[in-house]
């Protein structure tokens, strides 16, 4: 309801399905047009795009989005190639190891892991000899769903630990889905709490990590690993879409601006090739920040010059920082 009312505003017309989606049709015959005045209205200029799932290639999406945009490579796609191809362990990191370095030489400013979604995100230090048990036990039993579950766990946990250390040599960002999802997430393994001693070792710290949709619904706990780790990062956005709300919401807002440094807190969408999705996480956010931000105000915690850097912060300043963008 929410989401029809705010594009009927955009649209001009009658606060009813049907009428939005007559409205977009009509305009969206010119396309270009259509999308340049939608990422207007809300002042979207970046997009980091996660490439595991393309309806088109990264290329062919920059030439439809009036927008910069920045590549995110997922590696579980690759993770999954790689498992099913491979029939040594030595041949898998050969391959996984390439698949990155030509990410990075393609131009991508981040590597993204939904470990959530396979084994849980109490990610361990595991080792390359870890890594071989789990891969010749799973080569012995020739199951092919194998790769899929905890079989492989180690293997996974040492796979996501191989690409932060891609990502602390050649200066990249890491992002980790934590909170809940899909129906096929681990729920019992989504905390971001679990990944406490992981984030913690001494030289995991030199990278960037960022906490995707901030663990929702442990904001608390995404939003104190910010707090307490200078290299981690929460960022907001819900795991969910369409069901932006609680997901994105002032409480949200208020708790994690409390609990963790602006600085530290970056604004997402986690919308995909739908432009309105873009734009209704873009109306939300900024309105569910702007109540948050007064209400910290009122309550005397904030000045309007506070609630402005957090605002910018947020929005742009913290990403374009992490991902070294040229403009947001």
């Amino acid at each position: 309801k929410y989401a029809v009312k705010l594009l009927s505003e955009f649209f001009g017309c009658e606060n009813d399905l049907d009428s939005v989606i007559n409205a977009r049709n009509r305009r969206s015959r010119e396309f270009p047009r259509y999308l340049k005045e939608l990422f207007d209205s809300v002042h979207l200029r970046t997009l980091l795009i996660d490439s595991g799932s393309q309806p088109v290639t990264v290329e062919e999406f920059k030439t439809y989005v009036p927008a910069d945009v920045g590549r995110i490579f997922r590696i579980e796609p690759l993770v999954k190639e790689a498992l099913e191809t491979e029939t040594t362990l030595v041949e898998l990191l050969a391959k996984f190891d390439e698949a990155l370095l030509a990410a990075i030489r393609g131009g991508c400013v981040g590597f993204k892991t939904i470990i959530a979604y396979r084994t849980g995100i109490d990610i361990t230090l595991a080792s390359e000899q870890d890594a071989k048990r789990d891969f010749e036990r799973m080569i012995r039993k020739q199951e092919p769903t194998a790769w899929f579950g905890p079989l492989v766990k180690k293997l996974r946990d040492y796979l996501v630990r191989r690409t932060i250390e891609m990502c602390i040599k050649y200066d990249k960002v890491m992002q980790i889905h934590s909170g809940l999802g899909d129906t096929d997430v681990v729920g019992n393994k989504c905390n971001p709490i679990l990944l406490e001693t992981f984030l913690k070792d001494e030289h995991i710290q030199k990278a960037k990590v960022v906490l995707i949709h901030g663990g929702y619904p442990h904001i608390l706990e995404a939003a104190w690993l910010a707090n307490v780790l200078p290299n981690v990062y929460v960022e907001l956005s819900t795991p969910l879409p369409p069901y932006f709300a609680p997901a994105v919401s002032p409480r949200r807002y208020i708790e994690t601006i409390q609990q963790a440094p602006s600085r530290k807190i970056v604004y997402g969408s986690d919308a995909a090739e739908i432009p309105e999705m873009h734009w209704l996480s873009a109306k939300m956010a900024k309105h569910a920040l702007q109540l948050a931000l007064e209400e910290l105000i009122e309550l005397g915690m904030l000045n309007e010059g506070d609630a402005e850097e957090i605002a910018k912060n947020i929005l742009f300043e913290n990403v374009r920082r992490l991902y070294k963008l040229a403009q947001c």
